[in-house]
């Protein structure tokens, strides 16, 4: 007699399909993660060049290191919506619910601002900031650095800052002519200052507090009351804290970089299919070159 025929269970039910597109949130890094808001400025701060110099070859005169950060965690973009994800972060610094990122790119596209979600305009992104956010804000222009104090000012505010940069292979600010023009959110600031300019009485009062792992690191909650943006006339160096769609890392530029950077980019890439992307009148020099986008409540 034949044995029955072995019984087989049906396959598992199929998965969920994945999100749409450009509605996706940033993958969990449990590394990441894990890491509270003071040592994620700890860990970005100690990827500095600056910082490693100091604490190998310079032990006996550490500079002070001042930050300012403003915690939000990371979006990564899905296609060209660099400028939509930034924007995304920039409602959670103000607490505004706003929409989803692939809710902003429908919005940009009925404004006729974009096509995938590129968005080489500093104009539009403040108009479908306001459109959708019920926010306020403007456009700065004539370079960062004619505006290097009102940035600072913003960021102890806790209102964002989105600015333009062309980016280098690792995300950082390089110099390609606008080829690589790529959006961020800057969260914060770091200044580095010589130790005869420190004044320990001044930073509390700033509310700069230290912490016993890194004590030459004083760090501060940005307050709507703060008023220290002053001090990066005493600085050595100025660095910004920074969130771009392409890293789940807090990036920490120097802004002269960024500065230089964010003037450099002047037109759109020849390798790109330019009937692909919507290049607003004046093109990517007239849109993005030495704008920023301050945002206000």
């Amino acid at each position: 007699m034949s044995s029955p025929p072995l019984w087989i269970p049906p396959p598992p039910p199929l998965l969920p399909s994945n999100p749409p597109a450009h509605c996706h949130r940033c993958p969990d890094n449990s590394a990441e993660a894990s890491l509270s808001p003071l040592q994620e400025i700890l860990h970005a701060v100690r990827r500095l060049p600056q910082w490693r110099l100091e604490e190998d070859f310079n032990p006996e005169e550490k500079n002070i290191w001042l930050a300012v950060n403003n915690n939000v965690s990371p979006l990564i973009q899905d296609g060209p919506t660099c400028g939509l994800v930034v924007l995304k972060l920039a409602f959670h610094l103000l607490n505004k619910k706003g929409l989803e990122v692939c809710d902003l790119l429908r919005e940009a596209r009925e404004k006729k601002f974009t096509y995938q979600g590129e968005m080489f305009s500093a104009e539009n992104v403040l108009d479908l900031a306001t459109a959708t956010s019920g926010c306020t804000g403007r456009v700065l222009s004539g370079g960062l650095e004619k505006h290097c104090k009102t940035i600072l000012d913003a960021l102890q505010k806790a209102h964002p800052v989105l600015v333009p940069y062309d980016a280098d292979p690792n995300h950082e600010p390089g110099y390609h002519r606008g080829h690589k023009a790529h959006w961020s959110l800057l969260t914060g600031y770091l200044m580095r200052l010589p130790s005869s300019e420190a004044d320990t009485t001044e930073f509390k009062r700033a509310g700069f507090l230290s912490d016993q792992s890194c004590p030459q690191l004083l760090v501060a909650q940005p307050s709507p009351t703060m008023e220290c943006a002053s001090l990066h006339q005493r600085t050595s160096e100025l660095f910004v804290f920074a969130r771009q769609g392409k890293s789940r890392h807090l990036g920490v530029w120097s802004f002269d970089v960024l500065t230089r950077s964010n003037g450099n980019l002047r037109e759109f890439s020849p390798s790109r299919e330019a009937g692909d992307y919507l290049i607003p009148p004046g093109g990517v020099e007239e849109g993005l070159c030495g704008k920023a986008v301050m945002l206000l409540p």
